[in-house]
């Protein structure tokens, strides 16, 4: 019992010190005497006034609404209860309110500044800030999907010192820190996230898949049931982030190449690719759950009554194209369409 005791002491000494604390004491006690004070004047003029009616007239008053449906009549009442109640009233609730607005600029400042700790789940992040554009670009493509439309975005750098003001208003948040440390992650309360994208560092390219390994590692092993991709520079590289434990690696340096190789053989094929990868126009290639398990031409045919076009199904991490109608369809298998929106069953 005596040690709760000290720790209630402990806590209501450190309060004492606060503003906060000094400011609402002394506001309840001005409510008490100003209502107190009134009642006791004004009650032997007035026997119909009760205590809610006098708290009333101190709360009308400290507001300086005054609507005048109550008023000290009696001159004690005026001087000594109305005039303390309206010099004292206005300047208590004026600094309770200075102090309630510093406090939420203090805390926008801190969110701008990637210094607050995230709390919501299911969203996306995104590791490491290049450049205005990129970022801007990234954010777009989340938003053109109906699947990530509303999610809410968390963008986790070391160098940035500051959020950009169009990406807060895109309902993007930052958390500044080293992506390596689980303290920074942590903080972008990133095991509740549905997905996390790490960027390849353009202003660090020598030493970006390492850096970026160590993200890997710090997100794999904590968390495995994190889904992460990863832009790996070098293709050589490829190997260690599957060995770390990235589910999806992009490669965007063998990608180009394959990419010029079959424009000069099929020219066209660039635009293709750019259109079924981007959200912002046209058709986009989509990996989802078969309505039902059944064979490849059944499913096909229902699924082409939507308006889309099955071109394969995804099997273990493999790609089958173009199966034979009779093709069975495993409980773990995944439709690969072509459409102009996201399929939902």
């Amino acid at each position: 019992m005596i040690k709760y005791l000290f720790h209630f002491l402990s806590y209501a000494r450190e309060g004492v010190r606060r503003p906060w604390f000094v400011t609402t004491f002394f506001l309840i006690s001005l409510i008490i005497y100003s209502s107190t004070g009134f009642l006791y004047y004004e009650l032997p003029v007035k026997p119909d006034l009760k205590w809610i009616d006098s708290l009333w007239w101190s709360l009308v008053t400290m507001t300086t609404v005054g609507y005048g449906d109550y008023f000290p009549s009696t001159f004690e009442g005026r001087v000594f209860i109305g005039v303390p109640t309206m010099l004292l009233g206005v300047g208590v609730l004026g600094y309770m309110l200075s102090l309630a607005a510093s406090k939420i600029v203090e805390s926008k400042i801190r969110e701008m500044k990637g210094m607050k700790q995230i709390v919501f789940k299911n969203h996306i992040i995104i590791c490491n800030y290049n450049n205005f554009g990129e970022t801007m670009k990234l954010v777009s493509e989340i938003r053109q999907d109906l699947k990530t439309k509303n999610s809410d975005i968390v963008l986790i750098d070391e160098s940035l010192e500051q959020l950009p003001e169009e990406l807060s208003q895109l309902r993007v948040f930052f958390v500044r820190g080293d992506l390596s440390r689980e303290a920074t992650l942590i903080k972008a309360n990133y095991k509740e996230s549905s997905g996390i994208i790490i960027n390849a560092i353009t202003s660090d390219i020598k030493n970006s898949d390492l850096r970026n390994l160590a993200i890997v590692l710090t997100i794999e092993r904590t968390s495995p049931e994190c889904f992460t991709v990863v832009h790996c520079i070098n293709p050589e590289n490829e190997i260690f982030f599957k060995r770390a434990g990235c589910d999806s690696i992009v490669s965007i340096s063998s990608l180009s190449s394959q990419m010029m190789i079959q424009e000069v053989l099929d020219p066209g094929v660039h635009s293709v690719i750019t259109e079924l990868t981007s959200n912002e126009y046209g058709n986009q290639i989509y990996i989802i759950k078969p309505p039902e398990i059944t064979t490849f031409g059944e499913i096909r045919d229902n699924v082409e009554e939507k308006g889309l076009a099955v071109i394969g199904i995804r099997r273990d991490e493999k790609n089958i194209f173009a199966p034979q109608g009779s093709f069975k369809l495993d409980e773990n298998d995944r439709l690969i369409v072509v459409g102009s929106h996201r399929p939902f069953y």
